[in-house]
């Protein structure tokens, strides 16, 4: 049964198309909980199997019953679930103001309660209502903001990135011996430009070259370089504008 229970939530958890829906945050964090810490996987799935409506219950439950209980009832059996960090990249891309600033409430609140020994970390652009909510007293004293700036002096980073990227395509595409003359270092330095400090831009051409696994990524760089070249030509450089 529990095997049943854990094949039925993967594959749930692999179906669903909206990643802007609240009701998935909470129970996509607990299934990557599952698969770091057994005692927690065990706890968990002994509660869906007992209720499976549980994944599709409203997000303050969910995050109840799927997170704090189990490791309440882990600590009551002296198996302690150790710190670990928690990272939700994105919050302002979740469906629904309300629904960010209740996420937000939600995990503030267990961090005061020290329900959870995890350290959570929320990445996102400063929305009014996101930064009106984390200004709130209640939760401005538990937390700290660091604003992460939009800088050129991540092009050293971002160069690494792209070479490591394109490396790990020729290797997938069984074609490393063009590792030395593709791409180009003014390839590389095209898109390094192009991503004004950011690395949304190259991680988009790295999924753009990379799939689908077919012969055509050498053509697909070269559409992102041409593009990149028409824009110029027209008055802008970057991609963003």
């Amino acid at each position: 049964m529990r095997r049943e229970t854990q094949r039925n939530w993967t594959s749930w958890y692999c179906t669903v198309k909206k990643h802007d829906n609240p009701l998935r945050l909470f129970t996509s964090i607990a299934f990557q909980l599952t698969t770091a810490l057994p005692d927690y996987h065990a706890a968990v799935i002994e509660r869906i199997s007992k209720d499976r409506s549980l994944v599709e219950k409203k997000i303050p439950f969910q995050f109840g019953s799927l997170i704090v209980e189990p490791i309440q009832e882990l600590e009551k059996q002296q198996k302690r679930v150790q710190p670990k960090a928690v990272f939700i990249d994105g919050l302002d891309e979740c469906a629904g103001k309300d629904e960010q600033a209740e996420i937000i409430k939600i995990i503030a609140s267990s961090v005061r309660e020290r329900s959870t020994p995890f350290h959570w970390t929320i990445f996102s652009r400063a929305e009014p209502r996101i930064v009106l909510t984390f200004n709130q007293d209640s939760i401005a004293f538990v937390t700290h903001s660091i604003e992460l700036p939009i800088s050129c002096e991540a092009d050293g980073e971002i160069e690494m990135y792209l070479r490591d990227g394109f490396k790990n395509i020729l290797e997938q595409q069984d074609f490393p011996e063009l590792s030395s003359s593709w791409p180009t270092d003014n390839d590389i330095w095209t898109l390094v430009k192009a991503a004004a400090g950011l690395f949304a831009h190259p991680a988009a051409v790295l999924c753009h070259v990379a799939y689908p696994a077919d012969s055509q990524f050498l053509e697909r760089l070269q559409f992102v370089l041409d593009s990149l070249s028409d824009a110029g030509k027209q008055g802008s450089t970057s991609p963003f504008s």
